[in-house]
């Protein structure tokens, strides 16, 4: 919007005089200077919960599986032989309970963009 103000009004800045360009050029480099802040800002935020979503899967989900199934061993609820196929049924419970608020948060970020 900025960008068509100005070429609309590009024979009335250059006629305003000199002052009237620098203060055009100033305003583009104030303009640009925040762009890119909020531009660093975004990637530094994308970064950070990229990191957090790889702590998170390894860090609380695989323990937390690996503690269940565990609990389910000692009370004698599962034989050695099944732990993967339960290990598997955990995992995939947790994606399937996790994928809404996993999308949800895509499609707010998209939205933003």
């Amino acid at each position: 919007r900025i960008e068509q103000y100005d070429m609309k009004y590009s024979g009335t800045l250059r006629n305003s005089g000199r002052d009237s360009l620098e203060f055009t050029r100033l305003r583009w480099h104030e303009l640009t200077d925040s762009i890119q802040k909020l531009n660093t800002k975004a990637d530094i935020l994308n970064m950070v919960s990229r990191y957090l979503r790889a702590l998170y899967w390894l860090d609380i989900l695989g323990p937390l599986t690996e503690c269940s199934i565990a609990q389910m061993i000692a009370a004698g609820q599962v034989m050695a032989s099944e732990i993967m196929v339960y290990s598997r049924s955990i995992q995939d419970t947790l994606d399937i309970v996790l994928m809404r608020s996993r999308a949800e948060a895509e499609l707010a970020s998209l939205d933003t963009a």
